[in-house]
């Protein structure tokens, strides 16, 4: 996503957003509009490059729901305007639609309305397969909307730590190629939900070294394994068990994480990575390899933030493996401390703007009107 643009310096004259917004009471609902942008400049881009208007579509409640036949409009009269295609939503997952007139309904691809938004306002609404029944709306018609600035529900949340700092972990340090990760052709792959770890080394987050002393490391590092990989090895493979009681209840997960100098994540044994920095190509990725770029000290101790999907999710036990790399073997420091945190939507309803939009993400923050903007003429 590039950085937002928040108003352009070819603004002409001042003026204040005074519109009454339409609240619309939300019932019981399956799937919402969660959030939308009918003036997208710098926000974010589709598969051709363009800044086309958007809309996300979020399932809040606890069963999963197939699209199939589902529909889009902008139009009050004409509510079977768009169709989705047959994509299962999971509880808590968001989709997001552009709103460009491209008409691109490929499950496999990216998804394009046949219609466009109007910053000045229109109708919006979310309609069953019946096509008469309307699931949830912005009737009738959502406000005057602004350049990068959404506009959707306003959701509280609440978080609670999955991994904390200082939790349990196996790792193993590669020495061959025994435990690479060989996707789709490894059935014991270690980054899989089976996979006996029981011979690797037991341990607690973080993992890393630092050759100094005194270091600002030190205070992070709980599993020092300078002995295993300054000098031989430039790989670590951890594997880190967490409990989900209830995946429907959890709308968004966060990874945190202080690193250096490059890693790979994944959930669950899904053999895509849900996370990464500083990786080669995944076809280079094995048990000897490196990173591909410094992570510098001062970066290291600050936390990245990376969302994560649910839906890979499971009752029960779930594990987080990371594939940690060091620039070399000859390194002076190294690091891995991970986080993952469960974010639940306690409320949804209030239609708000957005001065810093979240595709794909909770709707956190906002307000009823954009406040004074600069707006061209």
């Amino acid at each position: 996503m590039r950085p937002i643009t928040r108003y352009p310096a070819a603004a002409l004259y001042l003026a204040l957003a005074c519109t009454t917004i339409p609240h619309v009471p939300l019932r019981a609902q399956s799937l919402v509009i969660q959030e939308f942008m009918a003036s997208n400049q710098d926000t974010i881009n589709d598969e051709d490059g363009d800044n086309e208007d958007w809309i996300e579509i979020l399932n809040p409640g606890g069963a999963a729901i197939n699209l199939d036949g589902w529909f889009l409009t902008d139009d009050a009269a004409i509510l079977n305007k768009w169709a989705f295609p047959g994509i299962i939503l999971n509880p808590g997952d968001q989709l997001l639609v552009f709103a460009s007139s491209k008409n691109r309904n490929d499950p496999a691809s990216e998804l394009h309305t046949n219609f466009k938004l109007t910053s000045q306002g229109e109708y919006l609404a979310l309609v069953r397969p019946d096509g008469s029944t309307v699931e949830h709306h912005y009737a009738p018609t959502f406000p005057l909307q602004v350049q990068d600035v959404s506009y959707g529900l306003q959701q509280s949340t609440s978080s609670s730590p999955l991994i904390s700092p200082g939790v349990a972990i196996k790792y193993k340090v590669p020495v061959n190629d025994d435990d690479d990760v060989n996707e789709g052709t490894n059935p014991n792959s270690w980054i899989g939900t089976e996979f006996p770890d029981s011979s690797w080394t037991s341990g607690t987050t973080g993992v890393g070294y630092a050759t100094t002393s005194p270091d600002d490391y030190d205070p992070l590092i709980e599993t020092d394994v300078q002995t295993l990989m300054w000098t031989q090895r430039s790989s670590i493979y951890i594997r880190i068990p967490f409990t989900v009681t209830d995946p429907s209840t959890i709308s968004g997960l966060n990874l945190k994480m202080k690193w250096d100098d490059g890693f790979v994540v994944y959930l669950n044994g899904d053999p895509l990575p849900v996370a990464e920095e500083n990786a080669p190509s995944p076809d280079q990725l094995d048990y000897q390899s490196s990173a591909t770029a410094s992570h510098s000290d001062s970066q290291a101790l600050i936390y990245d933030n990376y969302s994560l999907s649910t839906s890979l999710l499971t009752v029960g036990s779930n594990v987080l493996c990371i594939h940690g790399l060091n620039t070399s073997t000859g390194s002076s420091d190294f690091l891995i401390l991970p986080e993952l945190e469960a974010t639940s939507v306690t409320d949804t309803g209030t239609p708000s703007y957005f001065t810093t939009p979240t595709p794909n993400a909770p709707n956190t923050g906002g307000g009823i009107t954009p406040g004074p903007l600069l707006r061209s003429v």
